[in-house]
């Protein structure tokens, strides 16, 4: 008996099909790079484990809601709801940083260590965020992935020139 096969994914989302993720924990935002000069006078950064492992989790939980065969590498847009329990904590930014850097594949040595949704934080093109503050609900984070509809400035230039 031949095995199933797993169906063909395409490289980009469709233009009305966006990609819901949901993360029900309390949106935490994490800390960045951390630099310091060492004795030859170079400077050595580092990301704190914290962190790391903030992103991690981030893939791992979006990966197990979505089968992902490839990184898309389309433009793409993406639209963050944050729902807090009562008031706001902490840098929005870099809890949206953490969600991008969550959502690509890690590389080591030219081998990839960790799948991700989409190639790198270049193929979002426009990023939307909304808060809502209730003392009734739970906080959590929810991700909808979707094309980014406008055209590239190279097609834009194209039409321009066509003109005149």
């Amino acid at each position: 008996m031949p095995r199933p096969r797993l169906p063909k994914q395409k490289k980009d989302l469709g233009p009305d099909v966006p990609l819901v993720f949901y993360f029900a924990f309390k949106p935490e935002p994490a800390k960045r790079l951390r630099s310091r000069i060492t004795k030859q006078l170079k400077i050595q950064t580092w990301t704190p484990r914290e962190t790391v492992d903030y992103e991690n989790e981030i893939n791992k939980l979006a990966l197990q809601q979505h089968l992902i065969l490839e990184p898309f590498t389309a433009r793409l847009e993406l639209i963050l709801n944050f729902r807090f329990q009562g008031e706001r904590h902490g840098d929005i930014d870099n809890v949206e940083k953490a969600i991008l850097d969550g959502f690509q594949p890690k590389y080591r040595d030219d081998k990839c260590t960790r799948p991700g949704v989409f190639r790198n934080d270049a193929c979002v093109k426009k990023v939307h965020k909304e808060f809502f503050y209730d003392k009734q609900i739970e906080s959590c984070v929810e991700v909808i992935l979707r094309r980014h509809k406008s055209r590239p400035w190279s097609e834009r230039l194209r039409s321009f020139e066509a003109k005149d």
